[in-house]
């Protein structure tokens, strides 16, 4: 008796676990036939009801862990809940589902005359959802775009606006925004509704770097009407093909005037500057983007060896005074001093006109490029086997004395 109640036991049990094996969980993206009736043939509506709460506003949703995957499952029922949707409101679906992998298909509705409604794809976790108000937003991107290809074409022939720019308080002359080399046509953006809305500087009077509460930077414009803005706005390099790229992808270039020897030459940021005060556009719309020359770096290289020369003497002075004169080498100059003159000529010398960093492309600072300039050269003069001496190679005989003084101070 006791056996047969244990094996009616065991076959219960054995029949509670294929049922609940058996039952097969709805995929979290399948459509209801409710959901389908209270959109009401409108393709928004089906959003809004259907997927809004999980993409969140968004055409596209990256699943991850977040929705329970079931194989394809929810693949599946994402295009066959479109595909129904779509046949109900009278259109046609085209899809790929019976020809290609289940984890990668895509559908999408025509109406009679054959125009793209609306369209779905699911490749494996990813899933999107493209509207008719989304396409068209899409469309009218293109459109901008090639309107701003056409403008390039255009602008890029020009120098562009002329003015002055402010960096750590310091004032520079603006001769155009780029390199010397040419002119970088700039747009300010603003994003509407999901389209850009960009504008040209010729528009504009005064540009400010900002702050808002939060401390996040950001852009307010003075227009030469008066009006502002300081919404978000972001300043952008218009590009060949009518894209815009933010300008923050890249260093900033700007040609200024040296203030020192008025010399033009690129000067190149992370950041955009404090201020930019642009000219009345009718000084430099007329202005040809041409190549512009530069004889600067001759006279900031003079300069900078001016100065390491004093920084020279002043060590030879101070050497009388503090007893180590005596241990300068004036003829044979001992291994190890040679090469830690020479580990400090090359680290100077790959900081700051590195490959693509000069007075064409973009210099951050003018008294580290004279620096790693001079120190290229006299690493060139010494491995030529030139004779080290504070009037050869003035930075070289700095840092031998830097050494010598090391050594003996301790």
């Amino acid at each position: 008796m006791k056996i047969k109640t244990l094996g009616l036991l065991l076959l219960a049990l054995m029949l509670c676990s294929c049922a609940s094996t058996g039952a097969k969980k709805a995929p979290m993206l399948q459509l209801s036939n409710e959901t389908m009736l209270a959109a009401n043939n409108n393709f928004e509506k089906l959003y809004e009801l259907w997927l809004e709460p999980f993409f969140k506003g968004k055409t596209y949703l990256h699943t991850g862990n977040y929705i329970n995957w079931d194989g394809y499952g929810n693949n599946k029922a994402f295009i066959d809940g479109f595909s129904r949707f779509c046949e109900v409101t009278g259109n046609t679906v085209q899809s790929n589902a019976k020809t290609v992998n289940q984890n990668e298909i895509q559908a999408q509705c025509l109406d009679s005359e054959g125009k793209l409604l609306s369209s779905v794809n699911a490749k494996y976790w990813h899933f999107s959802y493209e509207s008719p108000e989304t396409l068209a937003l899409i469309e009218k991107k293109k459109e901008a775009k090639s309107e701003r290809a056409n403008l390039y074409a255009k602008k890029i022939k020009l120098n562009g606006p002329t003015g002055w720019i402010y960096f750590d308080d310091v004032k520079y002359r603006l001769l155009r925004i780029g390199t010397l080399n040419t002119s970088h046509p700039m747009v300010l953006e603003e994003v509407e509704k999901g389209l850009s809305k960009f504008t040209y500087l010729e528009d504009y009077k005064e540009i400010r770097k900002t702050k808002n509460k939060k401390g996040y930077l950001g852009i307010k414009a003075i227009l030469h009407d008066g009006s502002t803005i300081d919404s978000n706005i972001k300043f952008k390099e218009l590009g060949k093909k009518g894209s815009a790229v933010h300008f923050g992808a890249r260093q900033h270039r700007f040609v200024v005037v040296d203030n020192d020897t008025n010399e033009p030459y690129t000067l190149s940021s992370w950041s955009l500057p404090e201020k930019m005060i642009l000219d009345s556009p009718d000084k430099w719309k007329e202005i040809k983007n041409t190549k512009l020359k530069s004889n600067l770096l001759p006279l900031i290289s003079k300069k900078y060896r001016e100065d390491i020369t004093l920084e020279v003497g002043k060590l030879l002075n101070n050497s009388n005074n503090e007893g180590w004169s005596s241990l300068i080498p004036h003829k044979e100059i001992n291994e190890r001093l040679v090469n830690s003159m020479i580990s400090s000529l090359r680290s100077d010398s790959r900081n700051g006109c590195a490959e693509g960093q000069d007075l064409s492309m973009g210099v951050m600072n003018l008294v580290e490029y004279a620096k790693c300039t001079t120190a290229k050269h006299e690493l060139s003069l010494i491995n030529k086997g030139y004779s080290i001496s504070s009037s050869n190679t003035p930075l070289a005989y700095f840092y031998l004395l830097k050494k010598v003084r090391s050594d003996y101070v301790g």
